[in-house]
């Protein structure tokens, strides 16, 4: 379980409630005891009008990290001694849940998470305004919610 901390949950909260009513994303690393969000462009509305069969959610509905830019804070976090701690996005309007989706993105297909030593953490933002948090992380069998308190409460 991680202590993502004022400073970092602030800084997930701003990049989601500027990207709304499209899904925010982006990472969160641990490097030296500290816990640092990076915001990573959501370009699914690219790819989605590319290839509207492979993709068929927008940005409104669903989020893709841009892959060159969530390549290079992963290589730059490791390089400094650090570690991939979580995924973050948002959902617009519907809350705070991991969706089927969400769960389709971080398992393979034979069930296994992609990830298994990183959370995913779901911010709710409804009409502009983030106002709930629940990480979620792989116990071995299945993912499992924990509420995560906003900033300053």
């Amino acid at each position: 379980m991680i202590d993502y901390g004022d400073e970092a949950l602030r800084r997930m909260i701003e990049d989601v409630e500027r990207a709304y009513p499209a899904e925010g994303c982006g990472l969160v690393f641990e490097e030296g005891g500290a816990v640092r969000a990076v915001p990573v462009e959501n370009v699914l509305d690219r790819y989605h009008a590319k290839d509207p069969e492979r993709f068929p959610r927008g940005s409104r509905t669903g989020y893709l990290l841009d892959p060159r830019r969530q390549l290079e804070a992963i290589e730059a976090a490791e390089a400094r001694g650090g570690r991939l701690a979580a995924v973050f996005h948002s959902h617009a309007d519907v809350g705070a849940y991991f969706s089927q989706e969400d769960q389709a993105q971080a398992l393979s297909a034979d069930g296994a998470p992609l990830l298994p030593a990183v959370e995913y953490l779901v911010l709710s933002v409804r009409v502009g305004r983030c106002d709930a948090i629940k990480a979620f992380a792989w116990d071995g069998r299945a993912f499992r919610e924990r509420e995560v308190a906003l900033p300053g409460r």
